[in-house]
This record gives C-alpha cells, structure tokens and sequence, in this order.
C-alpha cells in the first residue's frame, strides 16, 4: 500500500528513513492522580496546531512533526509526569499545543476501571 500511495516501503524495516522533527517538547502532568478520560479530539487539534493536520484544506502537512501520549486510562500519574511528548520543527504554536494535551487528559482522584482492549473474537478459535 505505501508503495502504491508513493511511499518507500523500505520505512517499515528502517525507521530512520522517516522524517525526523528537529526538537521535542515534554509534556507533564499538572496534577496527581489517575487518568480518567483522554479527549481526543483536543488530541488531534494538538497534533494539527504543531503542523501535522490540515485545519484548511490549503494548509501544509509536516510529516516530520506530531506528539505522543505516554498514558493511557486508568494510568496513576503524579504532577509532574511526562503524560506526553511533542515532536516539533516550529515551536510558535508548541505551548498551544501543550495546552491542548493537558487539557485533553483528565486527571481525577479515583481511579476508573480501563477498557478490555479486546471486547470479542469473531470466527474460528
């Protein structure tokens, strides 16, 4: 599919041909306790305010730029914890974009019981 899309499908078997953001940024919890809820879409507007989404359809897309989230639901987490990490080329829109993930991860005082990651099988076995 890369290959047909115009891409190198040698990426899958060496990363280090993908483009690289030139700095990054971490991105830390403001209070402790345990991850609630993460909002996603406050996840995508990061992840577009740092260049790597379109918010018109003339805008430019950086392959190199975009963020990580290093918690998931459920997760304990104490002020200060690195929650998630941008990946940066300009840094004018990267304290917006900051904003937008700790707003985007809630953090409460109790803790909420996480998702199974596999609700059925279909089929087979």
């Amino acid at each position: 599919m890369i290959e047909l899309l115009g891409g190198l499908p040698r990426v899958c078997d060496d990363t280090s041909l993908l483009p690289r953001a030139a700095g990054d940024i971490a991105v830390t919890a403001e209070s402790s306790g345990f991850v609630t809820e993460i909002r996603t879409v406050d996840v995508g507007r990061a992840a577009m305010v740092l260049g790597a989404g379109r918010a018109t359809k003339s805008d430019a897309i950086d392959p190199a730029v975009g963020l990580k989230l290093n918690v998931r639901r459920g997760d304990r987490v104490r002020a200060g914890d690195e929650i998630g990490r941008l990946f940066v080329n300009d840094r004018t829109h990267a304290g917006q974009a900051e904003q937008l993930v700790q707003q985007s991860v809630i953090i409460g005082e109790t803790q909420v019981e996480t998702p199974a990651l596999i609700y059925r099988r279909i089929g087979g076995e």
